[in-house]
């Protein structure tokens, strides 16, 4: 396992919020599927860290399930890659996750773990984690047309990222992940997120994506850990 500690600068990609409760719930419209009856409901956050109300728990499927499954988007050379794989809570507290332009919610419960897939056009693929604070981490998982993926793990509000230039951001950056790596990236306010790559397989990536058409055939396979959430 090999441990990347470090501030750094600029860069956004896919973006995975993480803030002091338990990692991965995943948002977003897509892959269909039931939604499994929750134990006793919690109390979601707004943004300033206020409770709003109640938010589903994820869903550990297979397969990935709204609001944690986004595969609209076809995989082309022109429309990047996607993600597919488990989110996890090591964080020892309730988290939780959305993809960063969906807008929904999931709850993460600590000990917990949750199917995703996510894809978009852009090729920003991004997850946030927040605690019922509000404060958090996003992830960043980039797959350029060609190359392998990595991570950027870096400081995180709810439905905000922290300012440029104010000196509370912090970042953290892996290198690639060739296949059956496994790495921890991490860096003070950021937080500390574990990040296993799988092997390529078609068939999984298709139970986990609950896609048959195909388009989700080699998408990196990334198993999610949160160990500790960041803030700004």
């Amino acid at each position: 396992m090999e441990i990347f500690n470090r501030t750094a600068g600029r860069r956004t990609v896919l973006t995975i919020a993480a803030v002091g409760v338990s990692l991965l719930a995943l948002s977003a419209c897509g892959s269909s599927g039931t939604t499994a009856e929750s134990s006793a409901p919690v109390e979601s956050i707004t943004a300033s860290g206020a409770v709003a109300g109640n938010e589903p728990a994820c869903q550990p499927g297979p397969p990935a399930q709204a609001p944690l499954s986004f595969t609209r988007n076809p995989d082309s050379w022109t429309n990047k890659d996607g993600f597919v794989g488990t989110i996890g809570n090591d964080s020892g507290e309730t988290l939780w996750v959305s993809f960063h332009h969906i807008g929904s919610w999931c709850r993460l419960d600590a000990g917990t773990r949750a199917a995703y897939a996510y894809s978009t056009s852009s090729g920003y693929n991004g997850i946030y984690v927040v605690d019922e604070s509000g404060q958090g981490s996003a992830i960043e998982i980039i797959d350029p047309p060609m190359g392998w993926p990595r991570i950027i793990v870096a400081s995180h509000i709810r439905d905000s990222e922290c300012a440029w230039g104010s000196g509370k951001r912090e970042e953290a950056r892996s290198g690639f992940f060739y296949e059956d790596d496994e790495k921890t990236v991490e860096a003070g306010g950021a937080g500390k997120v574990t990040v296993k790559r799988l092997p390529d397989d078609e068939g999984a990536a298709r139970e986990w994506s609950g896609d048959s058409s195909g388009k989700t055939d080699d998408w990196a396979r990334m198993d999610l850990t949160i160990r500790e959430v960041g803030s700004c």
